[in-house]
């Protein structure tokens, strides 16, 4: 009796948490298709927007993912180049409609904005692009890159993946922003790296890591589109790419090759045309992360070959 009992009591247990965690999935998707936005949920996304809304001048704004927000130093950035700079770096789960959707809603706020540099991880071309509500649905951005999601041929299984990716990025955000209210508030840090990483034998590279997959050339157009609105006002988009593991690069050479040939093809970004290859050493908790004590060389270098790109 003792033991149908437990039997009973384990199935109603599983029962609930199976059915409470399908409950929760479907509401996301459903919140996804109704195009809901979830920011107020995300700590990152809610402290870039606040920091859009400051005050101070900005000449060139940095958007992008986490080889941004781990490589560069903002207030650096615009201390080697002489121009007020904003980083606004997101991650690279947001895909490049993220940067997108960060650089619109800057460009508003700011119109003293001359330069929008897009600083992407070298595989974001082949990312789904759909699986975050809010960086995709936005009433504030035209319809030209709302589409992505839908030409970008996104499944269900997408935004799922997506969502179940959602609780984990907030799970280190939480761990990267708690008690640093006032250090981000000056804008001088991006989240917090975890304890193992490559240049302290915490990570190491193997064939999941190879960039093998084919870029999406409909989110290169949609680069290229926004590029053509920023030139109709006076903005120069530029588009770079963050640093990557130097054997992550020399294992993905055909992606890579493909990646330049879209680029190539663009008629209004100004594309810095080089990779930035670094040594695990100097690389933190992934490979596209730079370990914080070298973020400050790392800026220094690409504030040093964007000063070229960038209008006065």
């Amino acid at each position: 009796m003792r033991v149908d009992r437990y039997k009973r009591h384990t199935f109603y247990a599983l029962f609930w948490t199976v059915g409470l965690f399908a409950l929760f999935k479907l509401l996301l998707f459903a919140n996804y298709a109704s195009g809901f936005r979830m920011v107020q949920q995300d700590a990152l996304v809610r402290y870039q927007l606040e920091r859009i809304a400051l005050p101070d001048p900005v000449h060139t704004l940095l958007v992008g993912d986490s080889s941004l927000g781990n490589a560069v130093s903002a207030p650096l950035f615009s201390a080697v180049t002489g121009r007020p700079a904003l980083s606004l770096a997101l991650t690279g789960s947001f895909g490049v409609q993220g940067s997108v959707n960060m650089a619109l809603r800057a460009m508003q706020h700011h119109p003293e904005i001359r330069n929008v540099v897009f600083f992407q991880t070298l595989d974001i071309f082949q990312r789904r692009s759909g699986t975050w509500p809010y960086a995709t649905v936005d009433p504030w951005c035209p319809q030209t890159w709302r589409s992505i999601a839908v030409s970008d041929g996104v499944t269900a299984i997408d935004v799922l993946a997506g969502y179940l990716q959602f609780v984990t990025d907030l799970g280190h955000l939480r761990h990267g922003m708690t008690d640093m209210t006032p250090e981000l508030s000056a804008g001088t840090l991006y989240t917090e790296q975890a304890d193992s990483r490559f240049n302290n034998g915490g990570r190491t590279l193997g064939v999941k890591n190879w960039i093998t997959g084919t870029p999406r050339e409909r989110v290169v157009q949609a680069l290229d589109e926004f590029a053509a609105y920023c030139a109709a006002r006076g903005v120069r988009c530029i588009f770079v790419f963050g640093p990557m593991h130097e054997e992550v690069i020399a294992h993905s050479a055909g992606y890579v090759r493909e990646v330049w040939r879209l680029l190539n093809k663009t008629r209004h970004l100004t594309v810095v045309p080089e990779l930035f290859p670094l040594s695990a050493d100097r690389l933190g908790d992934s490979e596209d992360h730079v370990a914080p004590e070298f973020q400050a060389e790392t800026t220094r270098q690409y504030a040093r070959r964007l000063d070229q790109f960038l209008l006065p």
